[in-house]
Parts: structure tokens; C-alpha cells; sequence
């Protein structure tokens, strides 16, 4: 079979995904519109695992995963993505986070800790609180929305954390935000925080031709036709 011929410019955007709790079909979704765009490179948007069992928010007591089972389902989860996707570039989410800062809470030194991609498993990914590709901030989004910090920062904006928000704006001189949803399974208890809340949007981005002339796309999940 002939190798596909990557762009390296054009960049795929995954966005929370919330691990073990992700949409069905989800990574097929992904790689299949890789391919169709040739995206050379690949960004994680933040919030690879969920740690419902550690979480901030209410957790629930009858979940089908105690903490050790839910590490497992997301490590497993996850590597299917790394598998897919080698090479990547990730911004560390919330969730992601939740280990860290509870250790650190606690008074424990964190070079006890071993790092995400550590336990993820993913050496191959490099984890930051943010990234710059091609002049292009790639940020998780708490505490703002992609339009707000791309007006604020005065450069492009790709990134997730707002579940129920998807857009795409452009404030002049080809500066645009890319404002991506999420790839969850919403029918997970682990989202029950969020059930009065706006309905969470799937999708997933892709920016074309981000060296010269940058192109941002949204893609809608459409669960029937990936969780086969």
C-alpha cells in the first residue's frame, strides 16, 4: 500500500477527550480525517483523561470504575491515539492536571510524581501548558474562550475546554480563533455535572496551510455514523 504523503502544515486538533469516557468511534473519526486533509501534525487539545474518580466536580459513588480501573480504561483508550498518532504536540488540560495539583495540595513534593506521559505511556508526545505552531497558540481554554483570548493575545487561537462551544471567528490580518469542542461520550456519568447545561459540541479541527496562509475547518461528530 502506497504511504500516505503528510503536509506537515496542516494540522489535525483533537480536542478533550475526557479518557475512558470518549465518544465511540472517536479515534477512527480522527484518523480518518487526517488522512482525507494530510495533516502532518497533530495537536491534543487538553483533557486526554477525565480522573473522574479524583474530580473537582461531584463524583459518583455507584461509578463502574474504582480509581485504579478508570487509569487502566484510560491508559487503554489512550493508546489507541498514540498508536494512531506518534507524534504529537499536547496542551495539558484541567483533568489532566488533577493528580498533580491534589499531591501538591497535600504537601507532597511532586518529584515523587511520575509525569502524564509517563503513565500515559506516550513518548512520542510532548506535553506543555501551551504550544506555539506556526505562530498559532494552541491553548486548553480555561478561563477563556478562543475568541476572547485571540483578541487579548493578538494572534490566532486554537483550542477546547468549553464542551458546548464551537466556532470560528476572524479578527483581521488572517488572525482567527478556532474554538473546538469536544470528542466525549455524553451519556457518561462522568459528565452528569454538565446535564443542565448547553448540549456539548463534537467535533474536532483542522487548520490548512498554517505556515502561509491559514485555513481553520470544524468537523461535526455524527455518532451514528462512527460508533459501528
Amino acid at each position: 500500500m502506497k504511504k500516505l504523503k503528510l503536509k506537515q502544515d496542516n494540522i489535525l486538533v483533537i480536542p478533550d477527550l475526557h479518557a475512558p469516557f470518549t465518544a465511540a468511534g472517536f479515534l477512527n473519526f480522527c484518523r480518518y480525517y487526517q488522512q482525507m486533509f494530510y495533516c502532518g501534525t497533530v495537536v491534543f487539545l487538553g483533557d486526554l483523561i477525565d480522573n473522574h474518580f479524583s474530580s473537582f466536580h461531584d463524583t459518583d459513588p455507584d461509578a463502574d470504575h474504582a480509581a485504579g480501573q478508570e487509569l487502566e480504561a484510560a491508559i487503554e483508550t489512550i493508546e489507541g491515539y498514540y498508536r494512531a498518532f506518534p507524534v504529537a504536540k499536547v496542551v495539558l488540560g484541567n483533568h489532566d492536571k488533577i493528580p498533580a495539583r491534589k499531591t501538591f495540595n497535600s504537601g507532597v513534593s511532586k518529584r515523587w510524581l511520575k509525569s502524564i506521559g509517563e503513565v500515559l505511556q506516550t513518548p512520542g508526545w510532548e506535553y506543555s501548558i501551551t504550544h506555539v505552531v506556526y505562530n498559532i497558540l494552541v491553548h486548553h481554554g480555561k478561563g477563556q474562550n478562543a475568541l476572547k483570548r485571540c483578541e487579548d493575545m493578538g494572534q490566532s487561537v486554537v483550542q477546547g475546554h468549553h464542551h458546548s462551544q464551537s466556532s470560528i471567528n476572524y479578527t483581521g490580518n488572517g488572525i482567527f480563533s478556532l474554538q473546538v469542542g469536544c470528542g466525549i461520550d455524553r451519556d457518561s456519568y462522568a459528565f452528569a455535572y454538565g446535564e443542565d447545561t448547553k448540549k456539548q459540541k463534537l467535533n474536532l479541527g483542522i487548520v490548512l496551510d498554517a505556515a502561509a496562509n491559514p485555513i481553520p475547518l470544524l468537523v461535526k461528530y455524527v455518532r451514528e455514523e462512527w460508533e459501528k
